[in-house]
């Protein structure tokens, strides 16, 4: 299993303690969206899941477009996590308002 998994600076040493319990996955991190999309495409890097927190977005709807754009167009079968400070921010509901599916959910 390939995972994307990018929740901020501390992502390295999250996937560090991850991977020691984690069997048969495959663990990548990125600074933002951007980064993520561009080099899955340009290697065929395609995740199972990928697990984002509103700190590596610099501009949250436009990162969330382009995230659906690239699932929609090259991986429909990924699973997406959004990991939010709640409803305060606004930010869960223009990630709702992207993927409304049963694959896709905000923590």
């Amino acid at each position: 299993m390939r995972v994307c998994f990018s929740v901020g600076p501390k992502s390295p040493q999250l996937i560090n303690i991850l991977s020691k319990s984690a069997d048969n996955v495959e663990f990548s991190t990125y600074t933002n969206v951007a980064d993520m999309i561009k080099e899955s495409t340009m290697r065929h890097i395609f995740f199972d899941r990928i697990v984002i927190s509103e700190n590596i977005l610099r501009n949250t709807e436009s990162d969330l477009q382009a995230l659906n754009n690239y699932i929609t167009e090259f991986s429909d079968n990924t699973k997406i996590v959004f990991v939010c400070q709640g409803n305060t921010s606004g930010n869960s509901e223009i990630f709702n308002s992207f993927f409304n599916s049963p694959l896709y959910w905000s923590v």
